[in-house]
């Protein structure tokens, strides 16, 4: 399903909204939040320094040579370091830190199914909000057609300014949820954009 209808809808609730310039379909927000998401991007920094220990913990410590001299003779001396590590510690540490890397992913695999899950989520609350803007933006016309009708019959005898004035306030209050209603689809526009990795500063 499409999303531009909603950014139409919104942009038409509130004159300072800006449409998308592209549409964004469901599938299309879920794989954008798993792959560029906030969420993600720290369980991929937390499997990618996972995976660094291992390689560290994996390694062998490599040979230094040092040279030095001396007043006595003779005087020039070299010598060859082969640092040893402890066999009986390098086998725990290696497991400590490849079970590390093994739950690492795991809460890679969890932040990659919860982003979808969020990004689905805000996806239906934005169309929920967007038809609710909408509706509420039919409601303003509609008072605003009554308010004129109430106008028109009072100038004609018909009714009291007691009828155009109730009709005023109707049309005012169903503006103002009209305006609500619209700021309430950008922010749910917003959050979905912050969910799937984009500035959530503009629509």
């Amino acid at each position: 399903m499409r999303f531009a209808w909603l950014l139409g809808v919104v942009a038409a609730a509130a004159p300072t909204a800006v449409r998308c310039q592209e549409p964004l379909t469901r599938a299309a927000a879920m794989a954008a939040a798993e792959t560029r998401g906030s969420r993600i991007a720290l369980a991929r920094a937390d499997t990618s320094a996972s995976a660094a220990s291992l390689a560290t913990a994996r390694m062998l410590e490599n040979p230094v040579a040092v040279t030095s001299y001396t007043k006595s003779v003779p005087q020039y001396h070299a010598e060859l370091e082969l640092p040893l590590d402890f066999l009986w510690l390098r086998g725990p540490r290696v497991r400590a830190a490849d079970l590390a890397l093994g739950s690492a992913r795991l809460r890679f695999a969890f932040e990659r199914a919860a982003a979808a899950f969020d990004a689905d989520t805000a996806y239906t609350r934005a169309q929920a909000a967007a038809a609710h803007a909408r509706l509420s933006a039919r409601t303003a016309q509609d008072a605003d057609s009554l308010l004129h009708m109430a106008t028109v019959r009072r100038d004609a005898g018909d009714a009291s300014d007691l009828d155009v004035q109730l009709a005023a306030v109707s049309a005012g209050q169903a503006h103002n949820t009209a305006t609500d209603d619209s700021l309430a689809a950008i922010a749910a526009l917003l959050d979905l954009q912050a969910i799937i990795g984009l500035p959530a500063d503009r629509v």
